[in-house]
């Protein structure tokens, strides 16, 4: 059985999402906040800008030598993923997808569906090939237990839009920690244990952090769950990981302390821990 430390701020376990999940109780947790990997058919059509920082490399040739292909499985157990979120979740379960995926989504979720929501980028990467529109947005598969539910976004649309920063960037699909940020924001609160089932370099973890909620995150890939650890532990000490990585300690010693300003609300928050 998969045990939570609650006087833990976060942590990362290393494995198959699918079997931790299995494996711990009904509601052991408040949220799901996650980026499943995309279906077979929009993940084997992407490509992802090389970046040189990303630690992720081609796995075949692309004949685009500024252009990598994603080089982790796309999903394919969707029901099952969302059956199992939904039973460790105690309210709001919420996944980015592919927005060809959301009809999937709301069929595996049944009763517990809410709505779609779009992530939307300011500055898409271009269809490279040329030979068809870009995809300028994300799909975002928002569910809960049916029963009562609370958010902190008012009467906002599910709508979150973001400029992609290419600093302190070590995943090929990572997400703004800015977006992200608003997101935890509205959908938790203080205190709350919110889980990332493919928390890859763990930037929902960052943004938990910075706004007082604890954090689980799962991710299968070894190298990728340590390099999560490591920037949450930079994040703990006020600086990236890049940074760290380049031997740049913080500016001020010590563990986070001082409350983040909210990026949506203006409020602070302070940590736990």
């Amino acid at each position: 059985m998969t045990t939570i430390d609650p006087t833990r701020p976060w942590t990362i376990i290393t494995g198959d999402c699918m079997a931790v999940l299995k494996d711990m109780l009904d509601g052991a947790i408040d949220h799901v906040i996650a980026d499943p990997p995309y279906n077979e058919r929009t993940h084997g059509g992407m490509m992802s800008a090389k970046n040189s920082k990303s630690t992720h490399r081609s796995t075949g040739p692309t004949n685009r030598p500024h252009m990598i292909r994603l080089d982790f499985a796309p999903l394919v157990d969707l029901d099952g993923l969302v059956r199992e979120q939904l039973r460790v979740s105690r309210r709001w379960v919420v996944d980015h997808c592919a927005l060809e995926m959301l009809g999937d989504y709301e069929r595996a979720a049944g009763d517990a569906w809410v709505r779609a929501g779009v992530w939307r980028r300011r500055d898409p990467a271009p269809q490279f090939s040329g030979d068809r529109p870009g995809q300028a947005c994300d799909g975002v598969a928002i569910m809960h237990r049916p029963g009562r539910k609370e958010w902190n976004g008012g009467g906002s649309a599910a709508f979150w839009e973001v400029l992609v920063v290419h600093a302190d960037r070590v995943h090929a699909t990572q997400k703004e920690v800015a977006g992200m940020m608003r997101m935890v924001e509205q959908f938790t609160d203080p205190g709350d244990l919110v889980l990332d089932t493919h928390c890859g370099s763990g930037t929902t973890g960052v943004a938990c952090l910075r706004l007082g909620r604890r954090f689980l995150g799962i991710e299968v890939d070894p190298a990728m769950a340590e390099t999560a650890r490591e920037r949450l532990r930079a994040e703990e000490r006020m600086v990236g990981v890049v940074s760290t990585r380049a031997g740049q300690g913080a500016v001020f010693g010590g563990r986070r302390s001082s409350p983040r300003r909210s990026p949506t609300s203006g409020r602070s928050v302070t940590p736990p821990g």
